[in-house]
């Protein structure tokens, strides 16, 4: 059994992951919150074919120890992409990442549910890019080719499926979180102007010249 000390270690790594996609996704124009969502699903295929499916779908029903196992081998799947994907495109890199971690986020609905609110608003954000989603793979698809002409990279870095698949897939959102989830997204959307569809203020940097 795990001592309360590791335990706490373990939830800070979770509520950091958590805490970091919701700042990104509050943040976020819709074209980016679709991008990394249409990342999101691309990963969820492979993850999938790879058995993790129904911790995905259903991260309540799950043990906290068989969750965290699947977290901790996510983050190891992140940290080996991002280098990979780095030595390629730090564009690529950072979409890949943030990825893999709007399913660690996932699993971290089931591994600390105190945190399970901030999940709901994660998945609540992806769902409302939706109809961007088009744009969304587009522009992964052109920072593929740009990639492969600036390095002649060989092999996949995209989903090796159709796009019109790749959308469809982009309309999951996980049985666990998805009314909730749904229902929020359309609560937001009724309450913006059309002029805030595309665009949300971009944070202000702080000055460290100084």
């Amino acid at each position: 059994m795990l001592s309360w000390l590791a335990r706490r270690r373990e939830d800070s790594r979770v509520y950091r992951c958590i805490k970091e996609m919701k700042w990104e996704l509050q943040w976020a124009n819709l074209v980016n919150r679709a991008t990394i969502l249409a990342m999101a699903q691309g990963v969820r295929v492979t993850f999938g074919e790879a058995g993790m499916a129904d911790a995905l779908d259903r991260p309540l029903g799950c043990s906290r120890e068989a969750l965290f196992d699947i977290y901790s081998r996510m983050e190891g799947i992140r940290d080996q992409s991002s280098v990979r994907s780095a030595a390629l495109s730090v564009e690529h890199a950072k979409i890949t990442t943030l990825g893999v971690e709007v399913w660690m986020c996932t699993l971290g609905a089931g591994i600390t549910p105190h945190n399970r609110e901030d999940v709901v608003l994660i998945w609540s954000y992806l769902a409302s890019s939706f109809s961007h989603v088009d744009h969304a793979i587009r522009n992964l698809r052109d920072i593929e080719k740009r990639t492969r002409e600036m390095t002649g990279a060989v092999g996949e870095m995209l989903p090796p499926i159709p796009d019109m698949e790749w959308k469809e897939h982009c309309a999951y959102v996980p049985s666990a979180l998805k009314s909730r989830a749904l229902g929020l997204a359309r609560f937001r959307a009724s309450l913006l102007p059309p002029a805030m569809d595309c665009e949300a203020p971009s944070p202000v940097e702080p000055d460290r010249s100084g």
